[in-house]
């Protein structure tokens, strides 16, 4: 099927055929006969359709190939034909495990192979893929930049554009490149500072949000005090290209789906059969204050709720890591792989979070340690990795039994780290933990931004 050389329902034409299923249909082209080499069975009531299947689908001892492995055009010789899978080959330069590319037809590539899957592409259909995908997405990002249609109402882009304000500020966002820089003239009527202050990125997105006269001003105000912190505004300019324009348009579609989703009441909710798990929790916090959420993967058992409920627990044991600290600039995640086997992995799931997480959480992991290594996790990475960006497998640390004491040191402080890691830490007092309230130094900065926010930068009259 690979090569192209026969149809599905060319094969089951002359299938029917040759059981007697059906009369030879009066064609110019018939079906031609198979040969006598092929020793095709004869039309009987045992005859078996797979050995016909076989017989159609002739797999060439050798064929010649690009390797993706040792990136040279080669002799590939058949190793072994499979059913589940692709048929293997073995690269005769480089002696690596190949298998045919999905458009071997066009390419004539060789993808890789190994004990557990077969690679779809070779490494060059692979590039190209990537490149297409790449501009797809850029695309996509330019027209949600600027999308416009004339022919229904403006929309919230086309009402902001209408404000000589918003026009000021759209330039003071898009000039320059320069994470500093001298704030033009018009946009003091926005802020109250002088116009030859300089404002980092940070300063200037917050100074729009809360001086945003669109329709979505309700919603602003709803979480003016969440808008003026330096570091959820950061993570959502890193996240977005540190474009802060950009980052703009993405916050006023996140505050509309935090009230959709829940998110404000989703601590309060009872997830009193899911915290019985132990499934995941709070777990500390690393040597920089970052807060810590532990997963006891292997404990996830698809048959216990739906994967939307699944991945709402997730979100809500987020939630309670960030109230941990919410100062922190990321959050780690300890992947407890131990005793996992792939019946754990829920890909349904696995997609409702990414999807969550990418759009509404983003630049909030700083390390995801994933321990013990296993055949399993390399076969759950291949599912995944195609579904998440390079900047989030940066930050995937793989770590074998022996060395996660160390790694874990490194990072934590013994009274931080679970005692089934090698630590004294109390998950349930973590849980619990508030370290705004033990640091007042911190508690005063956090307040200092909301107090700042308040007195200089003022609400701009709502456009309708």
């Amino acid at each position: 099927f690979a090569s192209g050389d026969i149809t599905i329902q060319t094969l089951v034409d002359e299938l029917q055929l040759q059981a007697g299923a059906t009369e030879e249909p009066e064609t110019p082209n018939p079906v031609p006969e198979i040969t006598e080499e092929v020793n095709s069975p004869k039309a009987d009531p045992s005859f078996d359709a797979d050995a016909a299947i076989q017989l159609h689908l002739a797999v060439p001892e050798s064929i010649e190939a690009f390797c993706s492995h040792c990136a040279t055009t080669s002799t590939h010789r058949l190793v072994e034909r499979n059913r589940a899978r692709k048929d293997e080959y073995t690269c005769t330069t480089c002696s690596e495990r190949t298998c045919k590319c999905l458009k071997y037809s066009i390419c004539h590539g060789a993808a890789k192979s190994n004990f557990l899957w077969d690679d779809a592409l070779c490494t060059e259909c692979d590039r190209q893929f990537s490149a297409v995908r790449a501009e797809h997405d850029r695309q996509t990002r330019r027209d949600y930049e600027n999308a416009g249609d004339m022919s229904r109402t403006p929309s919230l882009e086309e009402k902001m554009l209408s404000s000589d304000i918003v026009v000021s500020l759209q330039k003071a966002l898009e000039e320059g490149s320069a994470m500093r820089r001298k704030v033009p003239r018009p946009l003091s009527r926005i802020s109250r500072r002088r116009a030859n202050d300089v404002l980092e990125d940070w300063e200037v997105l917050r100074d729009a949000l809360l001086s945003f006269p669109g329709p979505e001003r309700a919603d602003v105000d709803k979480y003016r005090r969440m808008c003026t912190h330096k570091v959820w505004l950061k993570r959502w300019i890193i996240g977005s290209e540190n474009k802060p324009s950009y980052a703009m348009r993405r916050i006023l579609v996140h505050l509309k789906w935090r009230q959709e989703y829940g998110l404000d009441t989703i601590m309060d909710e009872d997830w009193s059969a899911f915290d019985a798990r132990k499934e995941m929790y709070v777990a500390g916090v690393d040597r920089e204050g970052r807060p810590t959420w532990t997963w006891n993967c292997s404990v996830h058992d698809a048959g216990n709720q739906s994967p939307e409920m699944a991945a709402r627990y997730l979100i809500c044991t987020m939630e309670r890591a960030w109230a941990v600290n919410p100062q922190a600039n990321r959050v780690n995640v300890l992947c407890n792989c131990r005793n996992l086997s792939y019946s754990n992995y829920e890909h349904q799931m696995f997609l409702i979070c990414l999807a969550i997480l990418s759009e509404q959480y983003p630049d909030n992991l700083q390390a995801n340690y994933m321990f013990p290594v296993s055949w399993v996790i390399h076969a759950v990475m291949a599912a995944g990795s195609h579904f998440m960006s390079q900047d989030t497998l940066s930050k995937l640390i793989l770590a074998s039994e022996s060395d996660l004491e160390s790694i874990l040191d490194e990072h934590f402080a013994a009274d931080q780290i679970e005692p089934q890691f090698g630590g004294s830490l109390d998950p349930a007092a973590a849980v619990k933990r508030r370290l705004l309230d033990e640091d007042p130094e911190m508690r005063r900065a956090w307040e200092e931004e909301e107090t700042y926010a308040a007195e200089h930068v003022r609400p701009t009259r709502a456009v309708r």
